[in-house]
């Protein structure tokens, strides 16, 4: 089990829930680049859904569905944060404790 809090020493990380499914089709919509290349469509059912899928083999209890907060603001995802290397700056800090724990193998879905 990974402690999420350890993911970031820059953002707060908090499992995403149910009741975070109306900001996240928000910021969805908003990210209209990434609607261009595929058929999916923001919605609470396809939030929800993407919430509880797992990858074959997988149990819930070894998903982690989390977001990276700048204070209140959901900084993954949201579209006034592109372009500025923060993604690849979060997937760096993870990679590092990911590792950090004895895990060598990881994949983000």
């Amino acid at each position: 089990m990974i402690d999420i809090s350890k993911l970031s020493n820059r953002y707060s990380v908090r499992i995403l829930e149910e009741a975070d499914i109306e900001m996240l089709v928000e910021i969805c919509k908003q990210n209209t680049v990434f609607y261009e290349y595929t058929e999916a469509r923001p919605t609470n059912e396809n939030i929800l859904d993407d919430m509880k899928a797992t990858p074959p083999g997988i149990d819930m209890q070894d998903k982690y569905y989390f977001g990276f907060f700048d204070g209140r603001e959901l900084v993954a995802m949201n579209p006034q944060y592109q372009g500025k290397q923060i993604g690849t700056a979060i997937i760096d800090e993870v990679i590092d404790y990911l590792l950090s724990t004895g895990k060598h193998r990881f994949g983000l879905r």
